[in-house]
C-alpha cells in the first residue's frame, strides 16, 4: 500500500462510536522534517521499522527515537522541530475533540511492544480496510480496528514480552515487508546479527524460526486475498510474497490442509494442518 493518509472523518457512520478517527496515516519508508510544528490533534503513532535514530524537539526538550516496534501518544498542542530525521515505516491515528479527549482517558502511554500475533491479525485487518472504504460501515470498523491496534500493542509491553531490541526490529521489518524477495542473511546483518546468532535469538524469543514467521505473515495476506479479492491464485501467489502458485499451495496446503481455492470455496474454513516453510538451508524466500 502507497504512503497516504486516509481522512476518515469525511466517511458516513453507523454508530456514535466515542472513538471517532479523524484520519489514518500509511507511512512506508516516511521522511518528514518538522519546522515548529504545533500539532493540532491527538497523534496515536507506531513506529514499526526505523532505519535509525531520530532527535526531535518536543515542546522545548530534546527527545531521541526509542527503535521499533513503538507507540507514541502525541498530544494536541504539542510543538515539534526536527534536529535528525531518519526514514521509517509508521501508522498513525489522529482524533479530533471530542473524541481525543477519550481516547486520552483510555490512558495510553507511550513505550516499545512486540510484534505478536495479535497485533500482526489487527495490523493486516486494517489495512484491508483501508482498501476498501467504499464498503458500507468502513468508517466504523475503523474507528474499532483502532481502538484494537491501540489496545494489543499496549497488552505486548507486559514485561514477558521484552525482546531483544535486534529480533523486535527485525520482526518488524518482516511483518511489513513480507511480501517482497526477503535474504535473511541480509536482514539479520542488517539488525547487526549474523544469521546464526539471528536465528538462535529468535527461537528463543518466538519459539519457531525466522522463515516460519515469514511464511506465516504471506500465508496471512494470501488468505486476506483470497476472501477479499477476485485475482487469479497466481496473481495472489505473486502478490503475498511466493514465487508462484505451486509454492503457495505447497505452503497452503501443509498449513491449513487444503488448497487455496478449496478454502475460498468454502468461505475462509479450513480443516488445519501442519507448518508450512522452506528448507532451513535456503538463503532466501
Amino acid at each position: 500500500m502507497p504512503e497516504r493518509e486516509f481522512l476518515i472523518a469525511q466517511l458516513p457512520r453507523l454508530f456514535n462510536f466515542p472513538y471517532r478517527l479523524h484520519s489514518v496515516g500509511w507511512m512506508p519508508d516516511h521522511l518528514y522534517i518538522h519546522r515548529n510544528t504545533r500539532l493540532d490533534r491527538l497523534f496515536v503513532c507506531v513506529t514499526l521499522r526505523t532505519t535509525g535514530e531520530s532527535r526531535t524537539i518536543i515542546d522545548g526538550r530534546e527527545r531521541r527515537s526509542h527503535g521499533a516496534p513503538y507507540l507514541s501518544v502525541i498530544r494536541p498542542g504539542t510543538r515539534m522541530e526536527t534536529i535528525q530525521a531518519v526514514r521509517h515505516d509508521e501508522l498513525f491515528f489522529s482524533y479530533s475533540e471530542p473524541s481525543s479527549s477519550s481516547v486520552l482517558a483510555l490512558g495510553v502511554e507511550s513505550g516499545r511492544f512486540r510484534m505478536t500475533p495479535a497485533v500482526e491479525t489487527v495490523l493486516s485487518a486494517l489495512r484491508r480496510t483501508l482498501g476498501a472504504l467504499q464498503r458500507r460501515g468502513a468508517a466504523d470498523r475503523l474507528d474499532q480496528l483502532a481502538v484494537r491496534f491501540i489496545t494489543e500493542c499496549c497488552a505486548a509491553r507486559e514485561p514477558e514480552f521484552e525482546l531483544d531490541d535486534r529480533v523486535a526490529e527485525a520482526a518488524a521489518d518482516l511483518a511489513l515487508h513480507c511480501s517482497d524477495r526477503i535474504n535473511l542473511t541480509q536482514v539479520a546483518a542488517r539488525h547487526g546479527m549474523s544469521r546464526r546468532t539471528f536465528f538462535r535469538v529468535w527461537k528463543r524469543h518466538f519459539g519457531s524460526t525466522p522463515w516460519q514467521y515469514l511464511i506465516d505473515r504471506r500465508l496471512a495476506f494470501a488468505r486476506e486475498l483470497l476472501l477479499s479479492s477476485d485475482c487469479d491464485l497466481t496473481e495472489i501467489a505473486l502478490r503475498s510474497g511466493f514465487s508462484g502458485s505451486s509454492a503457495l499451495i505447497e505452503c497452503f496446503r501443509a498449513r491449513f490442509g487444503c488448497t487455496p481455492l478449496e478454502f475460498r470455496r468454502r468461505g475462509g474454513t479450513a480443516p488445519g494442518g501442519g507448518l508450512a516453510g522452506p528448507p532451513p538451508e535456503s538463503e532466501e524466500a
